[in-house]
């Protein structure tokens, strides 16, 4: 708690279920280990507004850090400021996920730490995860996110028993950090523009390295790596930055414009249907299949560690459902205007224009002017065939 916000108004949620094993954010949050058995909100604020519509929940498992309801306080609109502390038994948090905007910072010991236990972190929407720690141990790790979100996991020593999952949908980032990483099988798969960092200050080490892209994003591997297998794919634009990870066997597929910069020490086996490019790091591998080129130095391409944000409120605008409401029936209504009075003027754009009325083709007599010369012509006879008349 800050000086700042010691003198705000509060709001204490008790968790009733000692089982707590997820963690689900709509806002900015700092969550931190705590020795008892039972997990607390506890919600800070300048607005009484905020901190009655803020809402909490448990559900299977699952604490539900919803925020404002959103059909709380209709006739409000205001902007306030708001700190949300988490407090979760150590070592309690199997699964956490920012489906916000705002920032989530974990603190070392939130999350589950043992090799018969798997641990997924998810932000979907263009919220921020931070987790840092001095070292963990797990059976499984999945970073994801889906969307234009970062989740920035820094831990010194990394030991992964099964397999550690980066997985990207969209324009977000995904940053596996570390001194140490020792992993049996990562895999990595960028569809969209986002980006996958994976870096070891001292060594990535693993068994198996699956890495798949579609679309434009980007995977980089660095600073030193060693691996048994890998297995890179490629359907589009993008570039896969693995030479500094030196693997015994390589398999590299390309569909598209992509790159891909490999380091075999084995065998290296290229495919590549379109534009893109396979670059073997040398010195070469003693059989290579496929069309390839040679570097001497690969692209490396690091992710630029930030600073945890600092504990401090946040800002959150609040938009009752009442105006809401009434914005919508105004812009409908202006719509509505606009659209009969264009088809009044007769524009094309809104309404089809309704064709001029016809008026039905009537007979034109046949008026016969006799002449008095000759009966034998009259208007309805052409000048050959009332000469030939007058011959008669």
């Amino acid at each position: 708690m800050t000086s700042t916000t010691a003198s705000w108004p509060s709001k204490v949620y008790n968790a009733s279920s000692s089982s707590l094993s997820s963690l689900k954010l709509r806002h900015s949050a700092f969550i931190h280990a705590t020795s008892a058995t039972k997990a607390s909100v506890v919600v800070r604020s300048q607005s009484d507004g905020f901190l009655s519509a803020f809402d909490v929940d448990e559900d299977d498992g699952v604490l539900g850090v919803n925020g404002p309801a959103w059909y709380a306080n209709p006739f409000q609109v205001s902007s306030t400021k708001y700190i949300v502390d988490v407090y979760v038994p150590s070592q309690s948090l199997a699964a956490v996920t920012m489906t916000g905007s705002g920032s989530a910072i974990m603190d070392p010991f939130t999350v589950v730490n043992s090799t018969d236990a798997a641990l997924s972190l998810v932000v979907s929407g263009s919220g921020q995860l931070f987790l840092s720690a001095p070292s963990i141990a797990l059976r499984d790790l999945t970073l994801k996110v889906p969307g234009s979100g970062l989740i920035q996991f820094n831990v010194l020593d990394t030991t992964v028993a099964s397999r550690a999952e980066l997985s990207i949908s969209g324009s977000g980032d995904v940053a596996l950090l570390g001194s140490t990483l020792r992993m049996d099988t990562i895999k990595s798969s960028v569809s969209g523009s986002g980006t996958a960092y994976v870096g070891a200050s001292s060594v990535v080490n693993a068994t198996t390295v699956s890495t798949s892209i579609s679309g434009s994003g980007a995977i980089n591997f660095y600073s030193t790596g060693f691996c048994a297998t890998q297995d890179i794919s490629i359907s589009g634009s993008g570039q896969v930055n693995a030479g500094a990870l030196a693997c015994d066997a390589n398999s590299v597929s390309i569909s598209g414009s992509g790159k891909v910069y490999a380091r075999a020490l084995k065998s290296l086996k290229a495919s590549t249907s379109g534009s893109g490019d396979i670059y073997a790091v040398a010195p070469l591998p003693a059989t290579i299949t496929g069309s390839i080129s040679t570097v001497t130095t690969p692209p490396v391409s690091t992710f630029a560690l930030q600073s945890l944000p600092a504990y401090e409120p946040s800002s959150n605008f609040q938009f009752g459902l009442f105006w809401s409401v009434l914005i919508l029936l105004v812009i409908t209504a202006l719509a509505t205007f606009c659209i009969r009075k264009c088809c009044k003027a007769g524009c094309c754009c809104c309404c089809r224009r309704r064709p001029p009325p016809t008026t039905p083709a009537t007979s034109i007599p046949i008026v016969v002017v006799e002449d008095p010369a000759n009966v034998h012509y009259n208007a309805a006879m052409t000048p050959v065939q009332a000469h030939a008349a007058k011959q008669v």
